[in-house]
This record gives structure tokens, sequence and C-alpha cells, in this order.
């Protein structure tokens, strides 16, 4: 908005954000182009939780395994068929993206 354009927005085990209207917001102005990559069972991305009215911004790019590497590109901010469909959550999966340690050690 203040005459910087982004090409292409790329994020790596993001939580929610903001509500449904701030996702549609964003993905309108901010970034068309945004990719949101999360992996398996990474539990961050499932906070803050939908039912406490937070929503993902669109396109997320789900790697479907532990070892990255599989993914499927799914459709909107909160697809059943990609993250949303995992209760169960593994810390690992947050700690390693695309097979590389995202770890502080």
């Amino acid at each position: 908005m203040n005459g910087y354009p982004i090409d292409t927005f790329i994020n790596f085990a993001s939580p929610r954000t903001g509500n449904k209207a701030y996702a549609e917001w964003f993905n309108k102005i901010v970034s068309p182009n945004a990719i949101r990559v999360t992996h398996y069972r990474d539990p961050v991305v499932h906070c803050p939780m939908e039912s406490q009215g937070y929503y993902h911004i669109s396109n997320e790019v789900f790697y479907t395994n532990e070892a990255s590497t599989k993914y499927v590109i799914c459709n909107g901010g909160e697809d059943p068929k990609c993250a949303d469909n995992y209760v169960g959550v593994y810390v690992g999966d947050h700690t390693t993206y695309i097979r590389q340690s995202t770890d502080c050690n």
C-alpha cells in the first residue's frame, strides 16, 4: 500500500494471524500471490483456533508426510483436506520444514 509491490509472499509454519475478514483483505490487497507452507502435523498452524474466530490466509502448500517428500496445493485458507485434517500434532513437524531443521540448536 506504500508503493512497494509484493510479487510473492511465502511463509512457513505460520499461526492464524487474524479473522476471516483480515485473511480476505490480505489475500486481495497485500499479496494475492501468498504461499503458506505447512508441514504434516505441525501444531503451530492450528493456533489460535478457528473456533476462536481466527482464519488462515490463502494459499496453503501442505507437505503430507513427516519426511516432506510429498505435498498438495490446497484451496483457500482452511482446507479440511490439508493441515486442518490433523487433530493429533507433533512438535518435530514444526522444527523441520522441507527436510531442513528450523531448530535453534
